[in-house]
């Protein structure tokens, strides 16, 4: 989720959301605090998760195009 000036603060809860965590049309989301988690996917197979008030570990296993452009 982003907020404010586009810091990504990482999956956060909002307040204000519903089940598939959309916002109302002309409403702000409202940070809950909450953090959720940051999965890691290999072959379909969840292989970790991180608390999601922190960076991301791991590579970026794009190419450069796609990486430069996506």
């Amino acid at each position: 989720m982003v907020f404010g000036f586009g810091k990504e603060v990482g999956p956060v809860g909002t307040k204000n959301a519903n089940h598939n965590g959309d916002v109302k049309k002309g409403e702000k989301p409202i940070s809950s605090g909450i953090f959720g988690s940051w999965n890691s996917f290999q072959n379909g197979q969840r292989i970790k998760q991180q608390p999601g008030n922190t960076k991301p570990e791991g590579k970026d296993q794009r190419n450069l195009w796609d990486r430069l452009f996506n």
